[in-house]
């Protein structure tokens, strides 16, 4: 799983083929006094920087390391010992780095040149954690990771963030971006969104949510128990009124808000939902304690008591439903924690 198409190469210094009327130097990020002189990919505009810069990424230590010599000693046929100091990112061979962009460079040069602009867009912040880890820039990853995370829930989408975290190896990001994803509903998930997260998460994602539907179908048709007032003279009749006002009010209110996507993640429940029926249970309460017999209509459950009414109110209120529903996406985003440990080594 990967946040971007793979890189199609390694990066390899090579020759320049550029004629001296090709050549362009970038305006900013060429350092007259410099002794290393790079190019991305389809670009003539070099950038020369100091190699003392790029010494902390590995990416950059591999490249430029020194090279064993292999020339063959003439007369005898011996292979010649040493060490060649490399003659890379010189004017004459620059370092051609084929599976970066220029965009990319120039980001990642105008941060390690602390010629950065800020701030930073977020656009710019995702490019710059891309590169970093292909680049093996670490410091400028945990920059990248600790300037993206207070924004992930607000500008970024929750499969673009799952995606970041697999391809980008964030484990603080898995669990929540998870979670988020996992919350959404089936109406709201596009083509983009399965791209991004991968087969195994949609997988997790289409059992979680069959399982939820077939929950929520059972749960339609089975009103909470009730607790009966001392005051009420006519169970029957009490509990057979609270039964069908649950069918036409309730039952629907549960399906239309979980289908909506109206879940939230940090809480596990409908907004909707529970605000409908709090709502409802203040009335009735503020009704009782005021002495007055009379409710209003539209806050009635006609055949029913005051205190009963209150009593199913609550019992509502008490529904396992978004409790269960929050457990089993907690049960899904464990497994995909436990298989992301064991397949990609992102312990979170």
């Amino acid at each position: 799983m990967e946040a971007e198409p793979a890189r199609q190469q390694q990066a390899q210094p090579s020759q320049s083929n550029d004629t001296p009327e090709d050549i362009q130097h970038h305006p900013e990020l060429y350092f007259t006094d410099g002794n290393l002189v790079i190019l991305a990919q389809k670009s003539n505009i070099r950038f020369k920087i100091y190699r003392g810069l790029v010494n902390r990424s590995d990416y950059f230590k591999a490249m430029l390391a020194p090279e064993p010599a292999a020339t063959n000693d003439p007369e005898t046929g011996a292979q010649a010992g040493g060490w060649l100091e490399s003659d890379k990112g010189t004017d004459e061979n620059p370092l051609i780095l084929s599976s970066i962009t220029f965009d990319e460079l120039e980001l990642v040069i105008r941060w390690i040149t602390g010629m950065l602009s800020r701030p930073v867009s977020t656009e710019n912040w995702v490019t710059l954690l891309a590169t970093a880890t292909y680049m093996m820039f670490d410091d400028l990853k945990r920059e990248a990771v600790h300037e993206l995370t207070p924004r992930l829930s607000t500008e970024l989408q929750p499969s673009e963030v799952v995606s970041m975290a697999y391809g980008y190896h964030v484990p603080s990001w898995l669990a929540p971006s998870l979670t988020a994803f996992l919350s959404l509903p089936p109406s709201g998930l596009t083509a983009e969104d399965i791209r991004n997260v991968g087969e195994k998460v949609t997988l997790e994602y289409i059992q979680l949510h069959h399982n939820m539907s077939c929950f929520r179908s059972a749960l339609a048709l089975w009103p909470p128990p009730l607790n009966h007032d001392a005051s009420c003279l006519a169970v029957a009749r009490c509990k057979g009124e609270f039964a069908r006002w649950w069918i036409q009010t309730i039952s629907t209110t549960i399906h239309t808000a979980l289908v909506r996507g109206n879940i939230e993640p940090q809480t596990n429940q409908s907004p909707d939902w529970v605000k409908s029926i709090q709502d409802q249970l203040d009335r009735v309460s503020f009704a009782a304690m005021a002495d007055d017999d009379v409710l209003r209509m539209n806050d009635r459950i006609e055949g029913m008591t005051r205190n009963c009414q209150v009593n199913g109110l609550q019992a509502c209120l008490n529904l396992p439903v978004f409790n269960q529903e929050g457990r089993a996406i907690m049960e899904a985003v464990t497994r995909l924690l436990a298989d992301a440990a064991e397949s990609d080594g992102l312990q979170v």
